[in-house]
């Protein structure tokens, strides 16, 4: 099986896209080598050692104030948005540029820990690889930590973020008890679900149209050293299907899937343990040479598996999910991981600052990344158009509890209860023949609407403003603006996810 799955990524490679392939993998070992020393100089190549600092909470209150300074100062100048480079944000889109810009740059730090409540209060540029080490360190996890070092709990929150826990506590916004934000007054507020029901509830998805996130309290919850993962082989779209619908029952605590081809996929159900068993397999990734998660997923035989849960928690982080096979396609050989294994995993900023605007062009147009969220139960008949319309593999499966809520929210479930979705991740070249990128996810978004599907923003799309309304619901975003008088310095969700 593993041979036959290195010859698919050698045809895939040397075959489907000659041009790609020379672009993004001759250029790009020596750019990686770069990028490695860049970090290491700046001290960020290393574990993350955040500290709770004894005076957080008034260092925290004086970094918002001059956020709130700044927002009053520039508030007649235009519309405005924050000042994180476009190539620091896990996004595939080339925005327009922007001319007024908040420096957020500072709110990248933990706040507060409650421990006894099951809280943590940290800023919005904190990176998710740093706040699970602090909280791993302390024998806790937030409920959902999405799997990419470089997300940060702003974007997770203002945009959208989902993990293999999400089955069980839905997305990354679900955990998120308060928010803190400046709004276009320059007024700082505190917002809980008692405090604003209908702000709290229209935050997410909102792409920071509101007003600027500064801190959020999040739900944390114990955590153990390692987690034992069961793996179930599927051979077919009805088999796979049918295993992830039943795996999102149980006392389980995570839930994945990948497929790899049209008749072969991977359902993980995974725990907290204390230790592994003695005679049981160990999945690493903490060692420079270890293979990609993904990799190790196609040749491990159906059964049990133990990893420790920092590894565990940012497995797809080493490989970029598999992004990283078409960048570096020798990446998971042998030979390369232990002579330049050490080089990953990249820094997705600096991969993107390395990068002239024309490859970065060229890459949006060659190169699949879409995220497209459906009822559980559409999940074949979307698996048979994502391979009519993309011909991506592998696909990131990753159910996810669609909550409703009394005051219906940019992304709900169309309906009076929760209801079980799924994310299916296509990222990576596509195998279609004559492959037009905006009439492939013109044919997907069209299809989705009826059947209560989404498109993740942060991705490139076809939507007008008026389809975005009609796939999403903004009467309850609508009404907070007009109230907060937000559109007169902030731009609308169709403004800020436009592609330039």
């Amino acid at each position: 099986m593993g041979l036959g799955f290195l010859l698919s990524d050698l045809g895939r490679l040397l075959f489907h896209d000659q041009v790609y392939v020379i672009v993004q993998a001759v250029f790009f070992l020596p750019i990686s080598i770069v990028i490695f020393f860049v970090e290491w100089t700046r001290g960020t190549r290393r574990s993350p050692d955040l500290k709770l600092a004894s005076d957080a909470k008034e260092a925290h209150s004086q970094r918002v104030e001059k956020v709130a300074a700044d927002v009053r100062r520039q508030s007649n100048d235009g519309l405005l948005f924050t000042s994180r480079p476009d190539r620091e944000r896990i996004s595939s889109r080339i925005v327009a540029p922007r001319k007024q810009k908040i420096d957020t740059g500072s709110l990248k730090h933990i706040v507060e820990v409650d421990v006894e409540k099951g809280l943590v209060v940290v800023e919005p540029r904190l990176r998710m690889v740093e706040l699970s080490h602090f909280l791993l360190r302390r024998g806790y996890t937030v409920a959902c930590v999405p799997e990419l070092d470089d997300l940060t709990v702003g974007g997770l929150l203002m945009g959208c973020g989902i993990e293999s826990t999400s089955w069980k506590y839905g997305m990354f916004n679900e955990i998120c008890h308060a928010y803190e934000m400046v709004t276009c007054t320059g007024e700082v507020q505190k917002i809980t679900e008692a405090s604003d029901k209908e702000l709290f509830h229209t935050l997410p998805w909102s792409h920071g149209t509101h007003g600027i996130l500064v801190a959020a309290t999040l739900r944390i919850i114990p955590a153990k050293p390692f987690v034992r993962l069961h793996l179930t082989h599927c051979t077919d779209r009805t088999t796979l299907c049918e295993s992830l619908q039943s795996a999102v029952k149980g006392d389980h605590m995570f839930v994945e899937g990948l497929a790899f081809n049209p008749t072969f996929a991977v359902v993980m159900k995974g725990q907290f343990v204390d230790a592994p068993e003695p005679t049981e397999q160990i999945l690493s990734l903490g060692k420079w040479h270890d293979p990609w998660f993904f990799k190790q997923v196609q040749d491990i035989k159906q059964g049990s598996v133990c990893m420790r849960t920092t590894e565990y928690l940012h497995r797809h982080s080493k490989s970029i999910f598999w992004e990283l096979s078409y960048l570096q396609p020798w990446g998971n050989t042998m030979l390369f991981r232990y002579l330049l294994g050490w080089i990953n995993p990249l820094n997705i900023a600096l991969i993107k600052s390395y990068q002239p605007e024309w490859t970065m062009r060229y890459y949006c147009n060659v190169n699949v990344i879409q995220d497209y969220l459906i009822p559980i139960t559409e999940l074949k008949p979307m698996l048979d158009l994502g391979d009519e319309a993309l011909g991506v593999y592998p696909i990131w499966l990753c159910p996810y509890l669609n909550k409703h809520h009394d005051v219906v929210g940019i992304h709900h479930p169309h309906s009076n209860e929760d209801v079980m979705y799924i994310d299916v991740g296509y990222y990576g070249l596509p195998s279609v023949p004559s492959f037009d990128m905006r009439a492939a996810l013109r044919r997907i978004e069209e299809w989705l609407v009826p059947r209560k599907g989404f498109v993740m923003l942060y991705a490139l799309h076809t939507l007008t403003e008026k389809e975005l309304r009609r796939m999403f619901h903004l009467e309850a975003y609508d009404r907070v603006r007009s109230r907060m008088g937000s559109g007169s310095i902030f731009p609308t969700i169709d403004e800020k996810v436009k592609v330039g």
